[in-house]
Order: C-alpha cells, then structure tokens, then sequence
C-alpha cells in the first residue's frame, strides 16, 4: 500500500543512487576513451531504470511486484554485467577476445532499446484491479474449497515430490546424483520424461499454498525444507531460490505488515552467499572444504570477487556473438524459439515439439556445437526476441511483456485487499520469481508459471460451477476478503 512518506524517501534513494551509478560510469568511462559511447548508452540504460526502481522504493508498485523483480533483473543484466565486462576486458566465448567498441556499442543498445520497449508496455497496459466475474468467484475461498484445501494441498506436494523421487531413481538416488552435485540433471529430465518433470512443479503450489494461510507452522515449514532438499540436490540454485523467497514474499503480504531491517540484511546476505557458493559446491561435487578453499580464493581480490558475483549475469557476450553471425553463419529464426513456449503440451499431443530449438540451442549448435552437452550457455531474452525477427522483434515482443506483467500486477497485486486472498499472493510470489528465469533463460522459461497456475486451478477445482455460471450480483472480492481475514487471523 502507498504511504506518503514512502514517496520522498524513494526519490531520494533513487537520486543518491543514479548519481552514484553516473559518477562510477563517468569515471571507468575516462580510463577507456574508445568505449565512451557504450558507456552513454549503459548511463542512459542506468537512468531509466535507477529512475522507474525509485518508484518501487515508493511502493508504486511494492518490491514483490512481478514489475520490480523485472527491472531489478534488467538492471544486473544491462549495467551491472555490461560495465564488469568492459572494465575487466572478459573475454567473449566464441571470440576468445574482449568485444570491441562496435560490437560492445551494438549488444547495449539492444539492450537499451528492450528496456525502454518494455516499460512502454508497461505504462499504456491495463491498470483494472479485478478479473472477469466468473475467474474472480472461481479464485474465492468458498466454503467448499476450504473444506478440502488442506488435503488438495498435500496431494499436490506428495505428487510433485513423488516426481522428484522418480527422477532421482533414474540416476540412481540422490547419493548417487549429488557425487556430481547437479552434473547429471539432463539424464534425470529425460530419463524420467516430460510428464514427471512438469508433475514436479506442484510440490511448489501445494507447500505455498499451505504455508499462505497457515503461515509459520511447524508442518508448513517441514513442507518447504523437505522440498528444499530434492531442490538443493537437484543442484539449481535459481529452483530453491524460487521456493525461499516465494516463502518470504507470502509471509511479508500475507502474515506481517512489516519486515525488520536487519532481517532484510540477513536474508539479502545468506541469498548471495548461497547463489555464489553452490556454484563452487557444484563445481567441486560436493566437496565443501574443496569449495570453500575456492571461495576463499575467488573473493581475495576486487577483480575475481565481482567477476564470480556476475558471472551468471553477463550476457552481454553472447548477445554480441549473435548480433555479429546472424544472417550470415546463424539463419534468423523467424519465430521457431517463440514455439518453446508450448513445451508445457504432452509429448503424445505434440510428438514433434524436441524438433524446435530454443534461443540457447540457437547459440550452441551453431556457434559452439562440440560443447553441446558439456555446457550450457544462454542467449537471454531480449537476444531472443531479435534472433527471430531483429529489432522489430525486440520492440514489439518486449512491449507485450510490458503489458503482460502489467496485466497480472493489476490483477493479482494492485488492490490491496488482495492480501487477504490466498491464491492470488501465491501466484504472484511463483511468477515474479519465474520471471527472473526468463530475463535469463529466454522464452522457453515462461511456460514454468504455467505448471504453477494449473497447480492452483487444480486446488479450486469445487468452484468450477462458478466458472460457467456465477452468482449475478455479489462481490467475490468480499466474499474473499472476509475468509481470508478469518484464514489469515
């Protein structure tokens, strides 16, 4: 909810921070004359981004807003990534070279000009707090949905951790996979199929679910750290990620009005240290004295601790890569990557789905095909948008993210009564932070939401009748209102 004094303290945070932001790029500018205009264009990308954050500093929207994640995301891949490349001179992977200024000048403003489409579609995208009348009632916490929440709920957790199990058994335990510590991922995904990897994804939806209106209870806590082991395992960071702070955006909407600075600082810190050492963990197949040593060495100098922070982030490399083959050794898409999108269709539906290739696999198999495999590098998504269709593509597509995100802000966030509603704070949690996977994985990312909004629908399944035939004048908003209060109490 919007406080005023909110407003001020987010204007002054945000002009601190761009004149901040101006004077470190001025000033790495100066020490690389020939890179000057790419530094105007990370400063112009810098601006408009330091300027739409001040307003989630205001609380318009609030930092768990799918939008905030969004530009808190584009900031790290389009400033942060981009001026660590150029300043340490990191070379590109298929150029065995640092980019030169034409090239590092032509992947920013791609960049700039994705940016600046989306927040376009933002700003002209739909602002009502409400869905249709029959979706409203289907999403309300009736009487006949909490008669038997709590047994959909464990129904849907012990399913996807019985996926999980499945999967683990195709590799021969967890024991067995964690040797490798995440090596053997693509083996357990196809070995156990598509329908067992997308079943997975409801353990999400039933502990959160859960954890939304029973809040800090021994059993829900129990739901979330069982999960987290299959999750840490599995060796992703960005999927336990997902369930940790889907956990801690539920509970800061839903069961407290205010989280304490220093917890803020807590979680912030265990959040980057486990984002950074898991890599290393992951590195070394398990050994922690082995990672730690790692760690320790990573973090001696300047240099090496922000490389290691944003190595994950930087992009910038292969969008340059691709800016520079395509048309020429890479053919332009022309939408084949948008059709991963679909991938959420059973295999028996679409039998020839493994057939269409992803902005990623655009960037292996034609640029370093004998890594195919042994590696897997990203192309992001604003690269994405213009590999099939150039600089049309990325306007257009990035404008109806824009729109999109705006549309589901409004309708799940932006009255604040939502609060009291379960489901709605859930399916926001689960897509701002799937979101954060798409900026980075590209469009085939964006069909993981989909598992986590059948998981929902499936929780709510005794309103379908309100679906074809509503009630004709009653307010489901209310009706939600009041049982969530009673839920959230």
């Amino acid at each position: 909810m919007f406080q005023p004094g909110s407003k001020l303290k987010g204007i002054l945070i945000g002009a601190m921070s761009l004149l901040v932001a101006w004077l470190m790029i001025y000033a790495l500018g100066g020490q690389s004359p020939e890179y000057a205009r790419t530094y105007l264009i990370i400063s112009l990308t810098a601006t408009i981004l330091i300027w739409r954050g001040a307003m989630v500093l205001s609380n318009r929207p609030p930092w768990y807003s799918p939008h905030a994640l969004i530009l808190f995301g584009m900031f790290i891949i389009e400033v942060v990534a981009p001026v660590a490349v150029l300043h340490y001179r990191v070379p590109a992977y298929v150029f065995e070279r640092p980019l030169t200024p034409e090239e590092f000048e032509a992947a920013t403003m791609l960049g700039l000009v994705g940016v600046v489409a989306y927040l376009v579609g933002w700003a002209i995208g739909p602002k009502r707090t409400t869905f249709n009348r029959r979706f409203e009632w289907y999403l309300t916490d009736t009487p006949q949905v909490q008669k038997n929440f709590t047994i959909m709920c464990f129904a849907l957790y012990a399913a996807g951790i019985f996926a999980w199990m499945m999967m683990y058994r195709t590799v021969g335990g967890i024991a067995e996979h964690m040797e490798n510590m995440g090596g053997g991922r693509r083996e357990m995904q196809g070995g156990a199929g598509a329908i067992i990897w997308h079943l997975s994804k409801l353990a999400y939806v039933g502990a959160l679910l859960y954890f939304s209106r029973h809040g800090l209870k021994l059993l829900s806590i129990a739901m979330i750290l069982f999960l987290a082991v299959f999750l840490l395992a599995f060796g992703s960071r960005s999927y336990a990620a997902i369930l940790f702070a889907g956990a801690f955006i539920i509970y800061r909407v839903r069961h407290t009005e205010k989280i304490p600075l220093v917890v803020w600082g807590i979680m912030a810190s265990a959040l980057f240290f486990f984002m950074t050492f898991w890599t290393l963990l992951r590195r070394t197949g398990g050994d922690m004295s082995e990672a730690a040593e790692m760690y320790s060495e990573l973090k001696s100098t300047q240099e090496t601790a922000i490389l290691h922070a944003v190595g994950s982030w930087m992009f910038i490399r292969n969008r340059a890569e691709l800016i520079h083959y395509m048309g020429d050794k890479i053919p332009w898409m022309n939408g084949e990557t948008y059709l991963t999108f679909f991938k959420f269709i059973p295999q028996f539906i679409w039998p020839g789905q493994n057939q269409i290739i992803s902005g990623a696999q655009v960037y292996m198999q034609y640029l370093v095909p004998h890594r195919v495999g042994k590696v897997s590098l990203s192309s992001q998504l604003f690269t994405e948008f213009y590999i099939n269709f150039g600089y049309p593509g990325v306007i257009i597509s990035a404008l109806l993210c824009g729109v999109l995100i705006r549309w589901f802000h409004s309708r799940l966030l932006a009255d604040p009564m939502r609060r009291f509603q379960v489901p709605h704070v859930v399916l926001s949690a689960l897509l701002t932070l799937c979101l954060v996977r798409v900026l980075k994985g590209g469009i085939q990312a964006m069909n993981v939401p989909v598992y986590f909004f059948v998981g929902v629908f499936l929780v709510y399944l005794p309103n379908l009748g309100y679906l074809i035939n509503p009630p004709p004048q009653s307010d489901p908003a209310d009706a939600g209102d009041h049982q969530g209060r009673e839920a959230a109490g």
